[in-house]
Order: structure tokens, then C-alpha cells, then sequence
């Protein structure tokens, strides 16, 4: 670390903004000895900041993606793609996203550079995806029960009325068409990852 040409003091602090190193005692400003890597690795940091800001999320990532394999110890790229795929934490990431974002988030935990931001990200969603899971096994359950019992009942329309029947039989292949999308099996399943495992990575759960 470099000693302040102008007042000889010893301590500069690096600063990514303006890519040099200032002084603490008078501000003096040293960028001589930053080479040319460092300076670019900044300033895809910077570019990238400034997309955050304003919301052009694509383009961060595509910003920064490439630097994680440059500088794979500096928690700083993989913070910001985090904050990318999540646009600014409000959301959980598309599929694609998600596999990259929990990569990141491992690589921070091994960096033991998990923020408080992302902790309370975590939170969040940990919260978020228990009361959805919850909610889908309970309304999954519902028409599974529906479904059956419409069709122990099917039958006996039938005999009451061809009509009475015809509609029944109508009804039973609505809720099949239901339960198809609402895949009662992943739904349970899910439901039941949740109640058993506390989330250390907000991104780590797959189908």
C-alpha cells in the first residue's frame, strides 16, 4: 500500500470509484501504481452499479458476469449479480437465474461475505415460499378430494338422470385439467421440504 507523495503520510485507502488510492489525511489522490486490469475490473463494477440504478438488469449481469472468473475471491461481482437476478431483492430469479444465483450465494458463504441485505433477502423469501408452498398443498389436496369425490358420485348421477351424469362427468374432467396444472405431487412435496429444511441458500431448492 503506498505512502501519500504529497503529505508522506502512510496510510492511502483504495477507493473503486475514482480507481486510485486516496489519503486520509489530506486527499490527495494516487492512481500511478493501479494497473490496467484492476482499473477495468472497476470500472465493468461501476458500469454495472449504474444499471442497478436504474434498473436494466441484463445488462448488470452481463456486466459483471465475466468477472467472477477474473477475481474469483473478490465477493464484490457475485453481490452485485445477486442484486441483478433478484432486481434489487424484490424477487426470486427465473429458473436460469436461479441455478447462477445460487452459485453466487455458496461462493459468499465460503467468502463469509453474506451481507445483511441478503440475510434479510433470505428471510424474506424463506417466509414467502413457506406460506406459498403451504398454501398450494392445501388447495392441491382440496381438488385431489373434490375430484374423488366427484367421481364416486358420477355414477350415481347417472342413474338419477343422462344429463345429471353428462355434467358430472364434465365437472370431473375440469378438475382434472386443475389438478394437472396444479401438480399435486411437486406441490405436497414441496410443502414438505419447506417444513423440514431451514434455508441457507434462498436459491437452493429444486424440483
Amino acid at each position: 500500500m503506498p505512502s501519500c507523495t504529497r503529505c508522506g503520510y502512510r496510510y492511502m485507502r483504495y477507493i473503486p470509484r475514482i480507481a486510485g488510492y486516496k489519503c486520509d489525511q489530506c486527499g490527495a489522490i494516487d492512481n500511478e501504481d493501479i494497473n490496467s486490469e484492476t482499473i477495468a475490473y472497476d470500472k465493468a463494477l461501476l458500469k454495472a452499479e449504474e444499471h442497478l440504478i436504474v434498473g436494466n438488469w441484463s445488462q448488470a449481469i452481463s456486466s459483471v458476469r465475466h468477472l467472477c472468473d477474473s477475481r474469483p475471491s473478490d465477493p464484490r461481482a457475485y453481490q452485485t449479480l445477486i442484486k441483478a437476478y433478484t432486481e434489487n431483492y424484490t424477487i426470486m430469479p427465473s429458473d436460469y437465474n436461479k441455478t447462477e444465483a445460487a452459485a453466487c450465494w455458496d461462493k459468499l458463504h465460503r467468502l463469509n461475505k453474506i451481507s445483511r441485505e441478503l440475510l434479510m433477502y433470505r428471510n424474506k423469501q424463506e417466509k414467502y415460499m413457506r406460506e406459498e408452498a403451504e398454501n398450494k398443498a392445501f388447495s392441491s389436496v382440496c381438488y385431489v378430494v373434490l375430484f374423488l369425490l366427484m367421481l364416486v358420485i358420477t355414477p350415481v348421477a347417472f342413474k338419477l338422470s343422462v344429463v345429471v351424469g353428462i355434467i358430472f362427468i364434465v365437472v370431473d374432467f375440469v378438475l382434472i385439467c386443475m389438478l394437472i396444472e396444479k401438480e399435486p405431487v411437486k406441490a405436497v412435496r414441496r410443502h414438505r421440504y419447506y417444513q423440514k429444511t431451514k434455508l441457507n441458500n434462498p436459491f437452493g431448492y429444486r424440483e
